[in-house]
Parts: C-alpha cells; structure tokens; sequence
C-alpha cells in the first residue's frame, strides 16, 4: 500500500524531479531525499499504529473476552511492540525508494515537456497492480476462511445436543467426606437433597448426574454384551455415567424405549439395570434389540448388567463431534461427589439460585454451592474453541480486505491520474460522467477479479487445512465463497467510486491542461450541482451545469449570433431572472446587443469611462445592485452633474447584478441580469458561476 500510494504521489511531482536531475542531482541525492522522507512517513504511520494498537487490543478484549480463553493475561508485549514498530520502519523507507525507481526511467527533458503528464511507464503499472492483486487475494483468502468458520459456527449453534437446555440451572454441591464416609450417608443426603430442592415454589424437576453434557467428558469402562461370538469379544471403550431418576425428565432427553430409573433400580441386586443410548445399542447390539439384553461392565466376568430402557444420543464431547456411546446407571449405584445437579423451573436463574442456597445449608448447614450458571451457558462455553478461531479470522479479514481497499484505491487514483488528459479528451468528445465512473470502475473490477481468482488457488489449500482433524470442519455449502467474493467486488467498486467520482467533476478544458484541482473543490462542486438539481429557492448553480447549457443550447443555432440568443435564454431561465441584457464594447460605449427575453427594447448603453464601468474596472466580479446604491448614485451624481442618463438607463433595464464579461483583463462586454423571480437576491453560487463562466 504504501508503495503504491507513493507511486501514485509521485507523478504529481515528476516535474520537480525531473528539474532535480537536470540541474545536476544525482540518484543518491534523490535517494536520499526520498529516504528521509518516507522515514518521516514511517515515524508519523508506526507512532499512531502504537496507539491504535493500544487501543484496538483494549477494545478486542472488552467485546470478546468471554470468548477468548485466559483474556485476563493478554496485554501489549512490549518485544512485539518494538518489533512491528521496526518491521513498519523498515518496510516504509523502502517503499519510498518506489518514486525513484519510476523517476530514474523517465527523462528529463520528457517530464519538462509535458510528456509525462499522459502516461506512466507500464513496469510502474504492472508492479502497482501486482502488489494490489496480491493484497486482494489474501483479502479473499482470509475473508473465505473467516467465512467458512462463522458458517461452520451457525451451523453448531443450530445443532441440536440431544437435550433442552433452556430453562435449566445447574450448580455443583461438593460433600465433605469426612461428614460422609459411607456410600449409604452419600446416597441418603442426595436423596434429601433432592427432595427439598423440588419442594422450590416454580421447580418442575431436579436431578444430580456425576458430570454434564458438553462440559469434558466422563469415566469410562468397557461394555460385553452376552451372546457376542469370541472373535468379537475385545476390549470396547464405553462412556459410564451416573444419574438420578429424573434426570431424562429434567434434560428432556427422549426415552425411545423401554423406561428410565425409578425407585426400584437401586443397585443392591445381583443384576444392575442400567439404560443405554442410541449410538451404544447400535455399536454394542447392531441390528439386535438391545432392549432387555444383558452384558458385563469392566470385562467378559465383570458386573451384570441389563437393559431396562433406550435413549437419545447426547452430544457428549462437542456440538461437533459425533456422539460416543453411553451406559447411565443409577446413581444409588456409584458414589458421585461432587455432584452437578439440573434444575428445571420457570423461575429466572438470578432469582432461582438464592433459594437453592438456602435449600441447600437447610440441609446441611456447613455446605455451599459454586459454579451455578445457566445450561444454555454450559452449551456455548463449548464453542470456545470454534468462536475464537471465528472471532481472530474475521478480525484479521476485516483488517486485511480494509488494506486491500486502500491499495485498490492508490493504484486507481494513480491511474486517473495518469489518465487525466485521456479524460478530458473522452468528455471533450462526448463521453458523460456515468461513462467516465464506468471506465475507473472497470479498472478496479479487473484488479479484483485477478485477485479472486489468484485467492482461489490459495483457497483450496487452505480447503484441504480446514477438512483436516485439525478442525474436522465439512465444506459442502459455496454460499461462504459467494459472501467473500460479493464482500471483495463491494470493497473494490467504493475504492475505485471516489477516484472515478472526482474525475467525472473535471471539466474539459481543465483536464486536458491537466489541471485537476483539489479534492475538495471537486466535492463543492458537486454539492452545489446536486443542489442545483433540488427544488426550492435555496437551489445553486454550478459553471459545469451553466456551461452544459450554453453548449446544448448553441448546437441547435445556425448562426454566431443566434447562439448567443439561445446561450442568454438558458442562462436566464437557469438562474431565473426576470431580464438579461448582453452589452457590447462599441467603441466609446457598451450598447446592448442582445437581450432577453427579446420583447424588450435594446435601448440600454453605457459609457466606456460610466460610473458602472469604473466600479466593474476595480472590482472584476459581479456587482449586485439594489435600488438603495442607485438612489446613492443618484445624489452623489446629482451635485456634480454628470452620470445622471447612466443611472436612469440602469433603473429602466432593472438591473440587479452586473457582469463583468473578460477577455483576459479587458472588460469586452457586460451581462445586466434583472432581479430573480423567486427570491430577493442571487447567490453566491449563481455568482461564482457566472464569474467562472464569464
């Protein structure tokens, strides 16, 4: 970017170096002038950087900090700091060597000559060109990626984790051992433990599992269904999780068959009844109803076990992931401290958790709860990992499409700038201003669309990066690359609008002189002809919008004079006036001419050494004229006796505002224009158009 934007600031000044080298500077010379310039660029751009950076890294963190893990410990790192600091440095000072390496190739005596003002060499071109489609297709690169992993996000948070977490709470209660040691005092105490926390006015069901979907996983045993073959018999890792007998009821996790736990099932049998998922009837039983079947936990000769009941699979490890098998058994069966407890209730989580506490030390006065969140928290908190790479890829997108936009946009102003003359020629010859836009438009669509299709190449490697186990993402959907190149097309057309907006605001004549002027006059103008266009007294007129008139008016003409009939009728109905008078110098006075509308007669003439002529001769702009300076006139004429007849033939044309009309500092003719008809008096936009076109 910072080549680029130089490159395009220094055909402005190949007239300045060109003069250099002619009287004798030499390459190091220059080199040294644009070395100590671009390290003056690079102090001023990497000492904002600081504080932006600064800035920018307090912002990140306030916004996503519940997103980025151990937020808390990131800050500036002052080595990193000092290091970008000098990477910019570096990398400016060189860029500011780009300027002579074009102004070595282009001669003294073309760049005096004007020669330079038309066209570039085509290496500085292709290199600018290069450097912005490099940029773009990182941009593009960045933009795809971020794209697929906000997608692949989306497509997380609509997947469904085998349970309603809305509505549920979930706190931890971790027993003293000392005040239990038994299983049997364990059991007994959760038992209480539930029952009071369902006497909570607003709770519709509670329950104590030994760790919660989501939240890392579990402990886990081997399972040996009775009747497997001997080849089959191997060592099958399953996930072993202890429950109490609501807790399908509570996470509303559908019973697909057979039944849950009840009061029954408390373990002290020869045969614990345990129930099974989906993902473990399929995987252990296969095509086999594993409803009623019996098996062998930890080993061929370990616990019995059968199967009073089927469930739905649980996204166990992650929403990304695929659900491993699970065996629930009865939490009278296992001891489970600490114990994660559900809560289903109507009542909001703030106001839910202070009566659990006090439910909770009724019980057992010493004992407290911690970590009480919602669920829905809980099922978020596992898209750490997916939010974070989301949140870093799009922010470094964002940065990097925003860079690409800004070398879009010095590479395009480089090259209207080139094409200045080229311009004003094409609008010379009838080329309108949507022309124009679409020529510096197309320009930067070209750019884009080599970056995009240089960025799909990188694209698909970083495909095959994203598929890996790494992140284990699918890519079936093109919508993210249709996003990316839509967000790349977008950026490009607002870089390239503002260079090909300022070239439609050139007028002609100052193009092909080569004289843009500034930005903001160009933005001025345009105010004033968008204004122009508005209806209501307050409207401007522009010397673009005036001269447009004067030649679409001309060209129906078959003659000088009627030409100027016609250019004196638009100019009169453009701004209005009740009358326009166009006096010619005829030897010792200016006589009317032309006048319009043509009812009225030529009568009107003024001396070449008049009052009005002496005051036009100093002041060269228009003069506004109200009966009160006629009246002064009038008095002021009156004791000396003179002037008088041109005072009273200013009064009987009615003139408002007196044109000076120059040819170069001669006054060769004076437009009288009468008062306009919608408003008090002409303003400063109407003047100044008429000055620039007078």
């Amino acid at each position: 970017n910072v080549a680029g934007l130089l490159l395009a600031r220094s055909i402005t000044r190949a007239r300045e170096t060109a003069l250099r080298v002619a009287l004798g500077a030499s390459q190091w010379r220059l080199a040294a002038q644009y070395f100590a310039e671009g390290v003056l660029v690079a102090m001023a751009g990497a000492a904002g950087g600081i504080v932006i950076s600064i800035a920018l890294t307090r912002l990140v963190l306030s916004l996503a900090a519940d997103t980025i893990p151990r937020a808390d410990d990131i800050g500036i790192n002052w080595t990193v700091l000092l290091f970008a600091f000098a990477v910019s440095v570096l990398c400016t000072v060189l860029c500011s060597l780009a300027p002579l390496w074009q102004a070595v190739r282009i001669l003294p005596n073309e760049a005096l000559s004007d020669g330079v003002r038309a066209s570039a060499p085509a290496r500085s071109r292709r290199l600018s060109r290069t450097l912005v489609i490099a940029e773009i297709a990182l941009a593009f690169t960045l933009l795809s990626v971020s794209s697929v992993l906000l997608a692949h996000l989306n497509q997380l948070l609509r997947v469904a984790p085998g349970f309603e977490p809305n509505g549920v709470a979930t706190f931890t209660v971790n027993a003293n051992r000392a005040d239990y040691p038994q299983f049997d005092q364990l059991s007994a105490y959760q038992t209480r433990l539930l029952n009071s926390i369902q006497q909570i006015p607003g709770v519709n069901s509670a329950a104590l599992v030994d760790h919660l979907p989501l939240n890392g996983c579990c402990m886990t045993t081997s399972l040996f269904p009775d009747g497997i073959s001997n080849a089959d018999k191997g060592y099958r890792e399953v996930n072993i999780i202890g429950i109490s007998s609501q807790y399908f009821q509570t996470m509303q996790i559908p019973v697909l068959q057979g039944r849950a736990f009840n009061a029954a099932d408390d373990g002290k049998g020869d045969v614990l009844n345990i129930v099974i998922d989906s993902a473990a009837a399929k995987e252990y039983w296969g095509g086999r109803d594993a409803l009623g079947a019996y098996a062998h936990l930890g080993g061929p000769n370990g616990s019995r076990v059968r199967v009073v009941g089927i469930v739905g699979n649980v996204r166990n490890r992650g929403l990304g992931d695929a659900t491993e098998a699970e065996v629930y058994v009865p939490s009278t069966a296992m001891p489970i401290n600490p114990m994660q407890f559900v809560v289903r209730s109507a009542v909001p989580v703030s106001a839910l958790i202070p009566a659990v506490r006090r439910v909770v030390q009724g019980v057992d006065r010493a004992q407290s709860i911690y970590d009480a969140r919602p669920l829905k928290q809980i099922v978020l908190g596992s898209l750490t990992a997916e939010r974070l790479q989301s949140l870093l890829t799009a922010f470094f997108a964002s940065a990097a499409m925003l860079l690409a936009a800004l070398g879009v946009y010095g590479v395009v102003s480089y090259s209207v700038r080139q094409r200045t003359v080229e311009i004003g020629t094409r609008m010379a010859l009838g080329a309108v201003g949507r022309d124009i836009l679409a020529l510096v438009l197309g320009d930067g669509f070209k750019m884009a669309v080599y970056g995009v299709a240089a960025g799909c190449v990188v694209v698909v490697g970083a495909v095959f990066v994203l598929k890996a186990s790494i992140f284990g993402i699918r890519i079936d959907d093109p919508l993210p690359f249709l996003y990316s190149t839509g967000i790349v097309a977008s950026f490009a057309a607002i870089a390239c609008f503002f260079p090909g907006w300022r070239a439609t605001l050139v007028t002609p004549m100052v193009a092909i002189r080569d004289d843009p002027g500034s930005l903001w006059r160009s933005a001025v103008d345009f105010v004033e002809r968008v204004s122009h266009l508005m209806p209501g007294p307050a409207r401007e007129l522009s010397d673009n919008n005036l001269l447009a008139k004067f030649v679409q008016s001309s060209r129906q003409a078959e003659s000088l004079r009627q030409a100027i009939q016609l250019s004196l009728d638009a100019l009169r109905e453009a701004i209005k006036s009740r009358s326009a008078l166009l006096l010619e110098r005829r030897g010792a006075e200016y006589r009317c001419t032309i006048q319009s509308p043509r009812e009225l007669p030529p009568t009107c003439s003024l001396p070449v050494d008049g009052l009005l002529l002496g005051r036009l001769r100093g002041y060269l702009y228009p003069l506004p004229l109200t009966p009160g300076d006629l009246d002064a006139w009038r008095r002021w004429a009156s004791a000396k006796q003179e002037h008088l007849a041109e005072i009273e033939s200013l009064e009987k044309a009615g003139v408002a505002l007196a044109v000076p009309l120059l040819d170069k500092n001669e006054i060769a003719g004076i437009l009288l224009l009468g008062p306009p008809e919608d408003r008090a008096q002409f303003s400063d936009g109407e003047k100044r158009a008429l000055h620039n076109c007078a």
